[in-house]
């Protein structure tokens, strides 16, 4: 087949090893072997195909090493190789693919030090290495890849979770970079935060989770002027928290707990009103009153002030809310009464929202069917009209309910990565349905219960998935009302108790 251009079998069971004699194929532009059971090394003759555009290997058993040098491969865009037992160094050739845009090779067995050089490719946008045993270079403290994937005139998204790089951030930024989301969880990187970290102008998300950070918040980090999650847990930073992170006026989420930060919160909190949903600073050293204002943030959600040493009374005459969840005070020396929190808090539950989406439809004023606000939603949940326009309405709910369905049952979270390419968890069900639909499925739910039919079985998860599906279509208007949903999952129920 001298002339095939595209060869995709992804979501299967192939099984065996990748034939060398793809290589021949010198019209082929994509090549999509992903979720099979494939083993064995990758050919070195694939990396000589110079049409290819798309080469997706990932969710397979692949092992062995890249090969250590490739022909020119000057069209290729993007390469997925997640999820795999690929061992060996990160080749160097990969800096010479000119045009990729996306590299992922996260949860393989990689090891070494991460090139130099990749920030140099300059149409690169996602770089996703995540769980491996990367290191920064070997005799030197600073991580000095960084440095060029910070100049990188196209990364949008760097994904270095659950490395040993043991090493410390450089204080080198460029000034126009297009990063927008950082996640190095769990790297063993020490030392301070940077102070020209704010450079990054246009950076969303920053996690900096589990690590061995000291030193102090920097109040350059009032300049992330795009900013919505800052996680900094899990670390050893102490100081106060500077005023100028008052200034975030997109910060949606800030998590800061398990470190020695000391000191009162700013009374300046007041100011993310409009923003902040989720507030962490358990366990620290906090002293002083907890402020007033931090009572008025209208979209707060979950407040977690546990394990510190904050002092006073819980004022009894509070603005209601609407929206707040869950609030920890434990373990402070607060006094006051617990009647005067509850009749302030119309919403406060006992337990934790997994996806602080469910409830965005709680934010309507009276009588209105939707509104718009600049509240964050949890990505892989929120409805689309909700991430393009900021629109709320109570079909934004169904959708999240819909999706949260759809990740029961298949046992895969949205934001899993073998949906940060390709295809979404809503299509890849619902393409999967109704021939194999149990190739989607948890397999743990296909266990068969003495005297039931599989059959049976079979027809209720689908009945299940349907739900989801139905209730997570792309137009709101043709989402499915809960009013609907209910007996629908009743009659569930009860087939599963005949």
């Amino acid at each position: 087949m001298s002339t095939l251009r595209a060869f995709a079998v992804q979501n299967n069971n192939i099984r065996g090893s990748i034939p060398s004699d793809f290589g021949r194929l010198s019209s082929l532009q994509t090549l999509i072997l992903a979720n099979n059971s494939l083993t064995g090394a990758i050919p070195s003759e694939i990396f000589n195909i110079t049409s290819l555009q798309t080469l997706s290997l990932r969710f397979n058993s692949l092992s062995g090493a890249f090969p250590s040098y490739s022909g020119v491969l000057p069209n290729l865009e993007f390469l997925f190789c997640q999820n795999n037992k690929i061992t060996g160094h990160i080749p160097s050739f990969f800096s010479n693919l000119t045009k990729l845009r996306v590299l992922t090779v996260s949860s393989n067995l990689l090891y070494g030090s991460i090139p130099m050089n990749l920030g140099s490719l300059k149409h690169l946008q996602f770089l996703q290495l995540a769980r491996n045993q990367l290191t920064g270079e070997p005799g030197v403290p600073q991580l000095k890849f960084l440095s060029s994937l910070f100049n990188s005139s196209s990364l949008q998204d760097l994904v270095l979770s659950e490395n040993p790089l043991n090493g410390i951030i450089p204080d080198s930024f460029g000034n126009l970079s297009s990063l927008e989301h950082i996640n190095a969880l769990g790297c063993q990187i020490k030392g301070p935060v940077p102070t020209k970290i704010h450079s990054l102008k246009n950076l969303n998300y920053l996690s900096l989770v589990d690590n061995n950070l000291s030193g102090k918040i920097p109040p350059q980090i009032g300049e992330f002027e795009s900013l919505q999650r800052l996680y900094l847990s899990f670390n050893n930073i102490e100081g106060f928290i500077p005023y100028e992170l008052c200034r975030l006026q997109k910060l949606g989420e800030l998590s800061l707990e398990n470190n020695k930060i000391s000191g009162s919160i700013p009374n300046c909190i007041g100011n993310l009103s409009s923003a902040l949903q989720k507030f962490l600073l358990n366990s620290n050293r906090m002293t002083s009153l907890i402020p007033m204002n931090l009572w008025n943030l209208e979209n707060l959600l979950v407040l977690n002030l546990s394990s510190n040493s904050f002092s006073g009374d819980i004022p009894t005459t509070l603005r209601k809310s609407n929206s707040i969840q869950v609030i920890d005070l434990s373990q402070n020396q607060i006094n006051g009464t617990i009647a005067g929190i509850v009749a302030a808090f119309q919403s406060l539950f006992t337990w934790i929202c997994q996806t602080t989406d469910f409830g965005l439809a709680k934010f309507l004023a009276q009588n209105k069917q939707e509104t718009q606000t600049r509240t964050i939603g949890t990505l892989g949940y929120i409805a689309p009209e909700y991430g393009s326009a900021g629109k709320v309405s109570k079909r934004g709910d169904v959708y999240s309910f819909g999706i949260m369905l759809l990740e029961i049952m298949a046992r895969k979270k949205p934001t899993d990565e073998m949906f940060s390419g390709e295809v979404t968890l809503r299509q890849w069900i619902h393409e999967s349905i109704p021939d194999n639909v149990l190739e989607a499925v948890d397999a743990g739910l296909l266990s068969i219960e003495e005297g039931r039919d599989m059959n049976v079985t079979e027809n209720i998860i689908l009945s299940i998935l349907e739900i989801g599906l139905r209730c997570s279509e792309q137009v709101a208007e043709d989402r499915m009302d809960m009013e609907d949903v209910v007996p629908k999952l009743m009659k569930i129920k009860l087939a599963l108790q005949d």
